[in-house]
């Protein structure tokens, strides 16, 4: 009887610590992966980058919602510069993809272009805490302005 009093007690140990560790590593994982809230994430060819008319990021919100932003020359040297507000929603419960849907656009007063309609605008967008992958055509690399910093050497 004590034999198996003993071996009941030691599997509810192995038990109760095995839920502690899922538990810590659950916390882990929060901090580690999934979006930063209020962080820009700038598009590759825009890091470390002298030109002041190329713009290009997306920043997300806690409430739902984003802005993603775009500065950059058009045809006939006419500067494009526009804010398309969105709403989000992650695919999956691991928070690793997300869509964003068009909810409104901005342009800026530098704004020269034609002022084309984006309500189309939607977004897929694979996600971590220091990268994000946008699931388009190009698959365009957006990275966090906080980890540009851990990576001084890297040049688009």
């Amino acid at each position: 009887m004590k034999r198996k009093l003993c071996a009941f007690l030691l599997m509810l140990a192995v038990a109760v610590f095995s839920v502690c560790s899922l538990s810590a590593c659950d916390d882990d994982e929060k901090e580690n992966f999934g979006l930063q809230m209020g962080v820009k994430y700038i598009y590759r060819s825009c890091v470390n980058s002298d030109d002041t008319i190329k713009e290009n990021y997306y920043v997300f919100h806690s409430d739902g919602t984003g802005e993603y932003v775009q500065k950059y020359m058009g045809s006939y040297s006419r500067l494009n510069h526009y804010t398309i507000g969105f709403k989000y929603t992650f695919v999956d419960n691991e928070k690793s993809t997300v869509v964003c849907f068009y909810d409104f656009i901005k342009y800026e007063e530098d704004h020269i272009a034609d002022k084309n309609s984006q309500t189309h605008w939607v977004m897929t967008i694979g996600v971590s805490k220091n990268v994000l992958i946008a699931l388009d055509s190009a698959s365009s690399m957006y990275i966090s302005e906080k980890y540009i910093q851990s990576i001084p050497n890297y040049t688009p």
